[in-house]
């Protein structure tokens, strides 16, 4: 599948995913209603991976864009955009700012791990 940015907000009788930057004019958002939803996966971040997943297993297909699909999944990623991982090999954890830099990440990830 193709990833696009976009927002996941929940409604009253489904999620609704709407595009932010659209690769083609085709979706410009995707409804899901609750009760076409058989199986949804949760998965929280963790020190193997900086990601928080949902994923939809649904009882009828939905069309996305001109493909029709039985999955969807979203995801975010939650590490800061200026962090590098090759700089993380370097960090002294005794230096003051890169502990409270990692106390700033730790609360991050448990602030979106909670909503």
């Amino acid at each position: 599948g193709k990833k696009t940015e976009g927002d996941l907000e929940a409604h009253l009788n489904g999620f609704r995913f709407t595009v932010r930057k659209a690769a083609s004019s085709d979706v410009k958002h995707v409804d899901i209603l609750y009760r076409n939803i058989k199986h949804a996966f949760f998965q929280l971040s963790n020190k193997a991976s900086t990601l928080i997943l949902l994923h939809f297993r649904l009882k009828n297909p939905i069309m996305v864009g001109k493909n029709s699909t039985k999955d969807i999944q979203f995801f975010v990623e939650w590490m800061d955009d200026g962090e590098s991982l090759v700089d993380n090999r370097r960090k002294n954890m005794y230096d003051r700012d890169e502990f409270e830099e990692e106390n700033r990440q730790k609360e991050m990830k448990n602030k979106l791990d909670n909503e």
